[in-house]
């Protein structure tokens, strides 16, 4: 298909998807152009493709924009990663405490205590750095809800960490 069939394919179903990249927008000029390139680029591989394929492209064509984030004056909240509080966890400090707290108990044989502190640190090393504060906050006993704001995490990444790590958890003491 050239150019110019293309472009009228485009132009023909441009004002039923009017109404979706306007809403998706939310009336910024930049998501409004990056819906339609989306739009464009969907058309491209299907001329004849369904709405549905239609609205994803245009979905993800803004999406990708925002995570670029590039925009100076970008404001979409969901993907401006430069704002995030950065916490440095050192995983041997952590690793300490978790000795330290294994140690403090009197009532455990040592060969007990050192096969726990050899699978608490298999446990560590095998965490990625997101669920190692997942860990640590919820050895610190917050709440769920104190969990997503300082991780800044949703309900769907937190129940993926907490099985992720409990997953691991089981691998690590079995």
């Amino acid at each position: 298909m050239t150019d110019q069939e293309l472009h009228k394919v485009f132009e023909k179903r441009l004002p039923t998807m009017k109404s979706h990249i306007n809403y998706n927008s939310e009336g910024k000029e930049d998501l409004i152009q990056e819906g339609m390139l989306g739009m464009w680029e969907s058309l491209r591989k299907d001329p004849t493709c369904k709405d549905r394929f239609v609205k994803n492209g245009i979905r993800w064509g803004m999406v990708k924009f925002a995570r670029k984030g590039k925009s100076v004056d970008s404001d979409i909240k969901s993907f401006n990663r430069r704002n995030l509080d950065i916490e440095i966890v050192k995983t041997d400090a952590l690793e300490q405490e978790v000795a330290d707290f294994i140690l403090e108990d009197k009532v455990l044989p040592v060969d007990e205590k050192v096969i726990g502190k050899i699978s608490w640190e298999r446990f560590f090393t095998s965490l990625t750095w997101l669920e190692r504060r997942f860990v640590k906050a919820r050895m610190e006993d917050l709440t769920t809800i104190e969990i997503y704001i300082k991780l800044k995490i949703g309900q769907y990444q937190y129940l993926r960490m907490r099985r992720s790590a409990l997953a691991k958890f089981q691998t690590a003491f079995s």
